[in-house]
């Protein structure tokens, strides 16, 4: 029986589950390790706070961990030092620590998208910006209409769509709003006190611009476990261009053609053992809006009757509802080979 270390939150949590018991609780602690022993593997599930890295033998050992979504994302900063720290000492994490920088941070995931997509997975155009000045100095650079979203957040929450430069700088001032009176009022003297000071922007909070599809009826949430593929269609808000949130949501047994090879290009060129992608289909041309590779909704894969998989050239529909937990693991056990020698 070999070891794999599941890294859980301060409450005890690991991952999330749209429809998890007790509510917001995670995945099922014990039906995970349940799978995880029918493939081999011992399951242990460890706090963040007690990886000890004063042990010199956390090299090759492989670590699964959970990510957080609280107020101003202040836990989740701690578990970034410790899987970063993990990398450090050559454990085999999963996934990789670029992608839990990714989580709730739309600028490193554009970041990510630029550097490990191709040209067809970078159709939209995206800028990213610390401040609202950096913007204001660039603005003729800038296409209209654009879309602004916040680094973080969910449900289209703060997302707006501008149509003039004056919409654009109002919609990167709510996005980047920093405010902190105290520490303003004493900045505010220096610039009085000290000639040729240059105050703090009030407007430090980093978002990312990006170019605006018209016309969209839906966008597609397609969850990826390993080879099976969850597709939810979701309609756009009555009188709005988002589709996130919207509560409009369909299972679609005839997608686009190439809907799925799109998907699976971009699943296999980030190498990791499940997905979570928002696309749009403008033209007949795809279009990756976002992407995720921890952490993100279930609700598709917990609700779908059916899913999708590759059979030879074909995709073909499977009926039948899947297991959230019982994926999660045979995705990431079919994920193991392809990161070398198994774990000890």
């Amino acid at each position: 029986m070999e070891d794999i270390y599941l890294l859980v939150d301060y409450k005890g949590h690991f991952g999330t589950k749209h429809g998890a018991v007790p509510y917001r609780s995670g995945l099922d602690r014990e039906k995970l390790a349940r799978h995880f022993q029918d493939r081999g593997y011992r399951a242990t599930f460890l706090n963040f706070c007690d990886v000890d890295f004063q042990n010199g033998d956390l090299r090759g050992r492989c670590f699964l961990y959970t990510s957080a979504e609280d107020h101003d994302l202040l836990y989740q900063s701690f578990i970034e030092d410790i899987i970063l720290g993990l990398e450090n000492c050559e454990a085999r994490i999963l996934p990789a620590y670029k992608f839990l920088r990714a989580h709730h941070n739309k600028v490193f995931m554009e970041i990510l998208r630029d550097q490990l997509l191709g040209n067809e997975q970078r159709s939209l155009k995206s800028r990213f910006y610390g401040t609202r000045e950096e913007l204001e100095a660039r603005l003729g650079g800038v296409a209209l209409p654009s879309v602004v979203k916040p680094a973080s957040g969910s449900m289209s929450v703060g997302v707006r769509l501008c149509k003039s430069p004056e919409e654009l700088l109002r919609a990167a001032s709510q996005a980047s709003a920093s405010q902190h009176w105290p520490t303003d009022a004493w900045d505010f003297g220096r610039m009085w006190r000290r000639r040729g000071y240059v105050r703090e922007s009030l407007h430090r909070r980093k978002f990312v611009v990006q170019s605006f599809l018209p016309g969209l009826g839906n966008d597609w949430k397609i969850l990826i476990y390993g080879k099976k593929y969850y597709v939810l269609m979701r309609r756009t808000r009555k009188h709005d261009f988002r589709a996130s949130g919207s509560g409009r949501f369909e299972f679609i047994t005839e997608l686009p053609a190439g809907l799925l090879d799109f998907a699976s290009s971009i699943f296999n060129r980030l190498d990791v053992p499940h997905l979570s992608m928002d696309i749009g289909v403008a033209e007949g041309r795809f279009h990756l809006f976002e992407f995720q590779a921890l952490h993100f909704g279930t609700k598709t894969i917990e609700e779908a009757p059916f899913h999708f998989a590759r059979s030879g050239q074909e995709w073909k529909r499977v009926d039948g509802p899947s297991s959230v937990e019982e994926e999660f693991v045979r995705s990431v056990v079919d994920h193991l080979p392809k990161m070398g020698q198994r774990p000890t």
